[in-house]
């Protein structure tokens, strides 16, 4: 996508929210605050009300560092369940065969 945007086919970019954009705030910040502008592309966050066009979203950010925030989190708590299950005998995969 970032090379359709550098060859000019890419005028708007879309997405469901800004956590599908990127869960990083400092990269989904580069793109929304330097290199989407400095390209014409009009950027849209649909379930976050966020547009370009509108001007600033002050909230924004913070929904970056939230996202990022809550990836780290569940990262965190899948690793716990893991080891538990891990540690109590309890198989974490399927097996490469079938019974």
């Amino acid at each position: 996508m970032l090379e359709d945007i550098e060859m000019g086919y890419v005028t708007t970019v879309m997405v469901k929210d800004l956590s599908r954009l990127g869960r990083d705030y400092v990269s989904v910040g580069h793109y929304t605050d330097n290199f989407f502008p400095e390209h014409n592309i009009k950027f849209i966050a649909v379930n976050d009300l966020v547009d370009s066009n509108e001007g600033d979203n002050e909230i924004a950010p913070f929904k970056n560092i939230m996202n990022e925030m809550y990836a780290r989190d569940i990262s965190r708590k899948v690793r716990c369940s893991h080891r538990i299950r891990g540690n109590l005998g309890e198989p974490l995969s399927q097996p490469p065969y079938i019974i």
